[in-house]
């Protein structure tokens, strides 16, 4: 057998349809020529092959004399394989685009004329776009119909292979789009899809069809009937229309996404882009990301064309523009609604830069948004705190300009303020300033509570902001009295915040980040004074330790000693800084000693020459000089002593195995005093009473040296800027 083109008709009575293959037309003729079988014709002319060959089937009638018109009609619609493409109609389509089997037809074409259409052979089109009917493979009572058979009017039942249907406007859009782009029928617009391959289109159409088919993000359904019908329905608007798709199908999904990032919203979908080509791909990862985004971020508005065009930076470089700090960028840009946190890389559009430089421009110093609330300096934390207000900080970039506040928050809290409801009487009046004098809260505090609607209020006079209120006095107890007539009564068993920074060894910052944190119980909280509990403050410090008080002894770092700590378990009770460094942080005393390692805390002295001194100084201290605080046992690096008038820091260093303590003692408006301890002379007593009367002299000198200087500045204020201005 030859597969070389031989002349196989003798004629060739009719010329081949405007949609009509060879391999369609072929058929046609073979039946022409009065043949009934075509494995007969195919013996007789030693075709090898019953199955449909578009490529044999085209050269063979081009060995034919037919015209030229017929011909270029016919190369035209037939799909011509050139390795893995199949070429029709000037379109390269990929291999598996082209379907020959089984055999599909649509009735109502077949009907209104008997023969093959080419696009019955793309394999994606599966409604006919003129009658609306799924194509068939089969025919009832006749079973399914094989390239065998020749006749294109009946079965070989007698089954009318055709059926009259009416057509129907808009069926199957996507078919029709397709039949548009190869020249078979009218061609309209989709503008995603005219600038693309047809081979691209459909594998995008496709692809967004699974995408919106799937229930699951996790997997990809098979391709169905439908799938690229729904693909085309979503690509053949903008690209707003194609992101709400993806949108909507996002909210619809029925399992939960591992993480919070596109990846994992878009998991099938998102890993098979790369299947598409360059063109397409960027256009559906577009949007996948904007459907994303307005997702997460709860955007309510629909998406539009418009969004997929707009330019995203990132806040360092829209700080590094406007000369601010990434993080006050971030702030400024969620405050206009153009912060975008779900975006992995830019988050800001460019656009919105000229706007956020105006923001900035715009923000008030915390004294004039303290002004226009009417509180006290100090207090505007609280309203920060609570959410009521934003801090913003670094505004400019190499200039110390503090926080900063944006006057359109403080104009809403204040219009909050004038929309608080008013009994208009009340049995018990109190100014705003009063009431958080007379009960012992924090302007802040109380300024939040009315802005909560947790306070009653009697009525607005005049003034600014929160002093405007007249608040209701609580109903129990006496009436409010002022601050200065309220006594403070302190228990013996109890120490102030300041007594515990002693104790514990800590700053003023530290322990009151314990307070606030729960680990430390205040027993009473005044205006003027916090009070602890001496015993809890003392077993908490025997407790818990940072790890720069094991990294002194242990001659380690102490950040790389916490941050050891932390890999291996440990778990921080507290960050004592505001950086989070775990070289700052406490931990529980049990947990260092079991984690490191350690038989013997190191932190704890076992010197008696050190025991004997410390036993000695603090009996000395305590008849000598009652007001300095003293901690139960010395620390192994550092101390810092004070006395209760806060007038004094003695700082004593000892190290390890050493025979000497040094001590420097810095008095208020006093120089620095250095003293050393000889821990060898077995001097207790005597060392210590030098040290005490040292600290003693250095406390009434720079007590004195205070007070003086407070007299002259009382003499210049009281004698006004003239007289204070004369020798």
């Amino acid at each position: 057998m030859s597969n070389a083109p031989r002349r196989l008709y003798s004629y060739w009575p009719f010329p081949p349809a405007e949609t009509e293959p060879a391999h369609g037309y072929s058929l046609r003729l073979v039946k022409a020529q009065g043949e009934t079988s075509l494995r007969n014709f195919n013996i007789w002319n030693q075709i090898e092959t019953e199955h449909p060959k578009p490529n044999r089937m085209m050269r063979d009638l081009e060995a034919h004399p037919i015209p030229e018109e017929w011909l270029s009609r016919l190369r035209a619609n037939t799909p011509i394989r050139q390795g893995t493409f199949h070429h029709l109609r000037g379109h390269r389509l990929n291999f598996l685009q082209v379907r020959l089997q089984p055999r599909r037809w649509c009735r109502g074409c077949l009907h209104e004329e008997a023969y093959h259409r080419s696009w019955w052979d793309i394999e994606s089109i599966h409604f006919c776009p003129f009658h609306g009917g799924e194509l068939e493979t089969t025919i009832e009572g006749a079973g399914s119909v094989t390239w065998k058979w020749l006749d294109f009017t009946h079965t070989s039942y007698g089954i009318d292979f055709g059926k009259q249907m009416d057509r129907i406007e808009g069926a199957s859009p996507y078919a029709r789009y397709l039949l548009g782009r190869f020249g078979w029928a009218e061609p309209f617009c989709a503008p995603l899809l005219d600038g693309l391959d047809i081979s691209d289109v459909i594998e995008a159409c496709e692809f967004v069809g699974q995408t919106l088919e799937s229930p699951l993000r996790r997997e990809t359904s098979p391709k169905g009937k439908h799938t690229a019908e729904i693909g085309f329905k979503a690509l053949s608007g903008d690209r707003g229309d194609l992101a709400e798709a993806l949108r909507r199908r996002l909210q619809t999904y029925d399992d939960i996404p591992d993480r919070e990032n596109i990846m994992s919203y878009f998991q099938a979908p998102y890993v098979r882009l790369n299947e598409l080509t360059r063109k397409s791909q960027g256009l559906v990862r577009r949007a996948f990301r904007e459907a994303y985004v307005f997702e997460k971020e709860g955007l309510a508005r629909r998406i539009v064309d418009s969004d997929l065009d707009v330019e995203f930076i990132t806040t360092i470089e829209v700080g590094k523009r406007l000369g601010m700090g990434p993080q006050t960028a971030r702030k400024i840009a969620a405050a206009l609604g153009v912060y975008h946190g779900s975006r992995d890389l830019g988050t800001i559009a460019a656009s919105a830069i000229a706007a956020i430089g105006d923001f900035r421009d715009g923000l008030i110093t915390r004294w004039e948004a303290y002004k226009r609330l009417g509180l006290p300096k100090g207090t505007i934390n609280h309203l920060v705190r609570a959410g009521f207000l934003t801090m913003f900080a670094a505004a400019n970039v190499g200039k110390r300009t503090g926080g900063r506040f944006s006057p359109h928050e403080i104009d809403g809290l204040l219009r909050m303020i004038e929309a608080l409801p008013i009994t208009g009487k009340g049995d018990r009046p109190c100014k705003f300033n009063g009431y958080h004098l007379a009960y012992n809260m924090k302007p802040g505090e109380l300024a939040c509570a009315c802005l909560r609607g947790e306070m009653t209020v009697i009525a607005r006079r005049k003034g600014r902001g929160f002093m405007r209120l007249v608040l209701e006095g609580r109903p129990e107890g006496d009436p409010p009295r002022k601050p200065s007539a309220i006594p403070i009564i302190r228990d013996p068993g109890t120490v102030s915040l300041f007594e515990a920074e002693a104790l514990l060894n800590l700053t003023g910052a530290a322990v009151r980040r314990l307070v606030r944190s729960g680990h430390l119980v205040a027993v009473k909280q005044h205006s003027k004074i916090t009070l602890l509990k001496r015993d809890q403050v003392l077993a908490f410090g025997s407790a818990h330790a940072t790890a720069a008080d094991y990294a002194t002894c242990l001659m380690i770092d102490p950040k790389l000693l916490g941050d050891r700590l932390v890999h291996l378990g440990a778990k921080p009770i507290v960050a004592l800084g505001r950086d989070g460094k775990s070289g700052r942080a406490l931990f529980k005393r049990a947990d260092i000693l079991r984690l490191l390692d350690l038989d013997v805390d190191p932190t704890v002295f076992d010197d008696p020459r050190i025991v004997r001194f410390w036993t000695a100084f603090s009996v000395v201290a305590a008849h000598r000089c009652p007001s300095l605080i003293l901690p139960p046992r010395l620390p192994p690096h550092e101390l810092f002593l004070r006395d209760a008038r806060r007038s004094i820091r003695v700082t004593l260093r000892h190290k390890t195995g050493s025979a000497e303590i040094s001590c420097v003692i810095s008095a208020l408006k006093a120089p620095k005093t250095r003293v050393f301890v000889d821990l060898g002379k077995e001097e207790d007593e005597i060392s210590a009473i030098m040290l005490v009367d040292a600290i003693s002299v250095a406390v009434d000198q720079g007590i004195k040296k205070l007070n003086a200087s407070r007299r002259a500045t009382y003499r210049n204020t009281k004698a006004g800027p003239a007289k204070a201005a004369r020798p």
